[in-house]
């Protein structure tokens, strides 16, 4: 199987068939990243008592999209069909 198909395969078997999963995916990715920094990047910056807005995070939404693309590629180059 090449390595496109895998990732096809992947990503098929991580989000389903239809493009709007995999976008879903994406999100459910991204948003995982965004409360992750906000709980212990930004906080630990701001301190424990100020609840941090996404301007206060180092990494922009646009660079947190692209760490959930590669966390989906790396996901899917750990995948192995039945």
């Amino acid at each position: 199987m090449g390595v496109l198909a895998g990732l096809e395969a992947a990503v098929e078997e991580l989000c389903g068939t239809d493009p709007p999963a995999w976008a879903r995916c994406l999100n459910r990715l991204e948003a995982v990243a965004t409360r992750a920094a906000a709980a212990f990047e930004a906080r630990q910056r701001l301190g424990e008592d100020r609840q941090p807005n996404l301007l206060d995070l180092a990494r922009t939404p646009a660079q947190r999209r692209a760490d959930a693309v590669v966390e989906m590629a790396r996901r899917a180059g750990k995948y192995q069909p039945r």
